[in-house]
């Protein structure tokens, strides 16, 4: 394999944090510009660097200093936000760049993704078929851009994890806990989860509702959560439990995309098994399709509330769509899946350098 550095910083999205602690080789480098995110990987993988000024060319600059004599084959960075100086840092080493996106943004920014594509000979990898479509109906050359599938697995010890997790949420057998696994961004569409839950509250009184993590959002997740009258019923965990830990104890995850941010937590919840409320946003009904959960318009609190109640009142329906949605995720994905996409990314890009 190429030899490879990977770079990192607090704005990488936990998708693709998750997706490199799975995918970073053995030998391979990563680099944090600033304060480093939370990373399930060895502290001794890492190499910190300060964000010099806060100007992103004088990282560069000291990155390449740092890659001096490593033979480094490519640099794969992991948020748009470090973009420059991989770029930067790549040249200076004769190296290949890689950007790997949770998800496409605007219009405006695709655009100038392709421009900076085409300026700088860089390799793309998305998350699903949809956004590579996208892209390439953009104007991006098909040969720079790839899928790179998120990487989930089944739960496990799933029984102890959800028994352990409930009784200290405080959660009797018979309650419903609805949770919204989406880190807390703009667009993940968090208000109308609320939304839905303080509807169906009306009919089924024993429903809770769960915000696991954080997020930049989180001030206004709680806030409008707590305008519906339920706060006692509404548990903002925070990183109290694991993610395992929460999509064990649920028994419906809701994801009310407004538009594309990342489906990492998805497959997580289709890997659990669990029946799964979601927006149609082109990246979510192309991995759950509706053979494997129930897909609402986007920004539809009373589609999102129509489609809580119908899993939670059809014990027989939410089974059947919690095994299609683990069925799918197998074969979709399992961390193999990943691991060869990129291996045959790094392949086609940089070609193994002859010790």
């Amino acid at each position: 394999m190429p030899k490879v550095l990977h770079i990192i910083d607090k704005e990488t999205p936990a998708d693709m944090l998750n997706q490199l602690s799975v995918l970073a080789g053995d030998k391979d480098t990563i680099l944090s510009i600033g304060p480093s995110p939370d990373l399930a990987v060895s502290e001794k993988r890492f190499v910190r660097i300060h964000r010099l000024l806060g100007i992103s060319a004088l990282s560069g600059l000291k990155i390449s200093k740092i890659l001096s004599g490593q033979n480094v084959d490519i640099v794969h960075v992991w948020s748009a936000s470090s973009l420059t100086p991989a770029i930067i840092s790549a040249k200076e080493c004769d190296a290949k760049v890689v950007l790997s996106l949770a998800y496409l943004g605007s219009n405006a920014e695709i655009s100038k993704l392709i421009s900076t594509i085409g300026d700088n000979e860089l390799t793309v990898s998305v998350a699903t078929q949809s956004a590579v479509e996208k892209l390439i109906e953009a104007g991006a050359e098909a040969r720079a851009i790839h899928l790179l599938s998120p990487s989930a697995e089944p739960i496990a010890d799933f029984d102890r994890r959800r028994k352990t997790t409930r009784k200290s949420l405080g959660l009797d057998d018979g309650d419903v806990l609805i949770t919204a696994p989406s880190p807390m961004v703009r667009y993940a569409g968090h208000k109308y989860v609320s939304w839905a839950h303080a509807i169906v509250r009306q009919i089924i009184p024993n429903i809770r509702l769960c915000f696991p993590g954080s997020g930049p959002n989180e001030s206004h997740v709680r806030f409008f959560a707590h305008t519906t009258g339920f706060d006692d019923e509404v548990f903002f965990t925070e990183d109290k439990f694991s993610r395992a830990d929460i999509l064990a104890a649920t028994d419906i995850a809701a994801l009310c995309h407004e538009q594309d941010c990342g489906i990492e937590n998805l497959a997580q919840a289709m890997a659990a098994g669990l029946p799964i409320v979601a927006a149609n946003t082109p990246d979510i009904a192309e991995i759950l399709t509706d053979q494997a959960g129930l897909l609402t318009p986007p920004s539809d609190p009373r589609a999102v509330s129509a489609a809580v109640l119908k899993l939670a009142e059809d014990a027989p329906l939410a089974r059947k769509f919690g095994q299609s949605a683990r069925q799918r995720a197998g074969e979709l994905f399992d961390p193999a899946v990943a691991k060869r996409q990129i291996e045959k990314i790094y392949s086609e890009i940089s070609p193994t350098r002859v010790a």
